[in-house]
């Protein structure tokens, strides 16, 4: 449900803590996101930043997710790139053209 409302309203959300905010505070207008189904352990991306974070939707997500990152809208999710593991240990499916170690650089 989250993910479509994200995509729906072209908009990724975390909760509003200070930690990540420390985490998110360079991000600006033309950045590179992607998107972490945390139910899922699915990755999907890119897309492009259109704004710093900061509340745009405060009726968005039910109101958990405060801290907003508005994003250019796509006309369909992007495909997934990256799957965790399962909850059984083994790996995902072997998707996209990076790994989580290259999406650190």
């Amino acid at each position: 449900r989250t993910e479509a409302e994200c995509y729906r309203r072209s908009l990724f959300a975390c909760q509003n803590t200070r930690p990540l905010h420390k985490r998110l505070a360079g991000l600006a207008r033309g950045d590179r996101l992607y998107c972490f189904n945390i139910t899922t352990g699915a990755v999907r991306g890119p897309v492009v930043a259109s704004s710093m974070p900061g509340c745009f939707a405060p009726d968005a997500f039910r109101g958990q997710y405060a801290y907003q990152v508005p994003f250019e809208p796509v006309h369909a999710p992007p495909p997934i790139v990256w799957r965790r593991q399962d909850h059984r240990g083994r790996p995902g499916p072997d998707i996209g053209p990076w790994s989580p170690l290259e999406a650190r650089v």
